[in-house]
């Protein structure tokens, strides 16, 4: 996969524990990841850098919305990956992505399959 064609952002908030699965799992598929942190009182900025990502630090909590948006500004790739800190990406998953992307080029938005730990299969209520 291409480096430069997909970035993941990651909003975190008191994430040290589960920052590290996550980020080591989008550093296996060559996805570079912009954690923005929001004001975390744990080590997440820390445990970020050691896993190279590129830490955005806000002063102040700014929410979920406001940080993924300015982790997508900072991203400067023609894709971005919106990752939850707690989230592992599966082999395979962010080329499956990118060629949907491909497939499907009007498209504005596309979602993966999100499987729980359990194995049940997560749904939105107002996916398409």
């Amino acid at each position: 996969m291409p480096a430069a064609a997909i970035t993941a952002i990651v909003v975190s908030h008191d994430s040290a524990e589960v920052l590290p699965a996550c980020l080591a799992a989008l550093a296996a598929e060559g996805v570079p990841a912009i954690v923005v942190d929001n004001a975390s009182g744990d080590d997440s900025r820390g445990i970020a850098r050691r896993h190279g990502a590129r830490v955005v630090a806000n002063a102040r909590n700014e929410g979920y919305g406001r940080a993924n948006n300015i982790g997508v500004a900072a991203a400067g790739t023609p894709h971005v990956l919106i990752v939850n800190p707690d989230l592992v990406l599966k082999p395979g998953a962010a080329a499956a992505l990118l060629a949907a992307a491909a497939r499907y080029p009007d498209a504005g938005m596309l979602a993966p399959r999100i499987v729980e730990p359990s194995g049940r299969i997560f749904l939105q209520p107002r996916s398409l």
